[in-house]
């Protein structure tokens, strides 16, 4: 069970303050109320503890399995850091162009979505990154049986991120090259428990 608290005053157990403002739901149970501070702080705030790799990764996860398309084409997450995400997917028939090769539309949306990934996970708790512009440079033919989008944030402001995405395709386990993006997204509030 959870009781929800607009806005929360505590001292942790190292004697800093912290005020959590915002809908917070804290648990109303033995077993949650028996955890450390910090973890109760991962548990009851949307990402207050974002520079928790593992609360970093569930974000990620989450995200890519609540949306449809990316469920859909069958992204996997592979790596997260903060500012950085690698996401892969499989060769499937139904994600190839009429000549074998994965095609063009799948590399590009795997790009955005590692994109979002990588800024989201720069930002600041309650916030996530949204694309506005896209730049897809393919390089070769993604012929390969998976492809690997890797994405780093390289500027994360208050309301713009860009991201940089190398997308590669993988044969017979040796990486290569198939396109390039750049990608420009800007920060908005998010409201959903993700």
């Amino acid at each position: 069970m959870w009781r929800q608290r607009r806005k929360t005053d505590v001292t942790n157990p190292g004697g800093s303050r912290l005020i959590i403002s915002g809908p917070i739901y804290l648990p109303v149970c033995n077993y949650a109320c028996s955890l450390p501070f910090e973890r109760l702080i991962i548990l009851s705030h949307r990402g207050s503890a974002m520079a928790d790799k593992t609360n970093l990764r569930a974000l990620v996860e989450g995200v890519t399995a609540k949306s449809g398309f990316t469920s859909l084409m069958g992204a996997r997450v592979i790596a997260v850091e903060k500012g950085n995400v690698q996401l892969a997917v499989d060769r499937r028939r139904d994600l190839l162009q009429f000549n074998g090769h994965f095609h063009g539309g799948v590399i590009a949306a795997l790009a955005d979505h590692a994109a979002g990934g990588a800024v989201t996970t720069a930002l600041p708790a309650g916030k996530i990154a949204i694309t506005v512009d896209m730049h897809v440079n393919y390089l070769a033919p993604a012929a390969g049986e998976a492809l690997l989008a890797k994405a780093k944030a390289i500027q994360v402001g208050s309301t713009i991120g860009v991201a940089q995405v190398d997308v590669i395709t993988v044969i017979n386990g040796v990486e290569r090259a198939c396109a390039v993006a750049l990608v420009t997204l800007r920060a908005v509030d998010t409201d959903r428990q993700i």
